[in-house]
């Protein structure tokens, strides 16, 4: 797994806070009250200045409905991706050839699953 740095993280973070608030058509002042925060800390944390504890990462994740999981690496999948590469990075090609195959087939069996359902 790919190690991420504090800066990074914090930016991270921010913009997954920023994305998911935004959606959820909520102000960083009515975020910043569900917390028990002011919204300068909500400011602050969005622009990547400022690195919240875990409890105010569960606080946050729980008043915008979402893991914080979520928070911390996004929806989009990015980290899951970069990981599968960075697990890849340097293997011989047949190991690579074979993983790709198994996907392949995983990813077949997924999509005739959901058409059962």
């Amino acid at each position: 797994m790919r190690c991420v740095e504090k800066r990074e993280l914090m930016e991270n973070i921010g913009e997954n806070v920023r994305s998911i608030r935004n959606e959820r058509k909520i102000t960083q002042e009515q975020l910043a009250d569900m917390v028990d925060k002011n919204a300068s800390s909500i400011t602050r944390i969005e622009a990547g200045y400022r690195m919240m504890s875990v409890e105010s990462l569960v606080a946050v994740a729980n008043a915008l409905g979402v893991s914080c999981d979520a928070l911390i690496h996004g929806k989009d999948g990015t980290v899951s991706m970069e990981n599968i590469i960075h697990l890849l990075q340097g293997q011989p090609r047949e190991t690579v050839e074979s993983v790709e195959r198994i996907i392949r087939v995983c990813l077949k069996e997924f999509a005739s699953d959901e058409k059962g359902k």
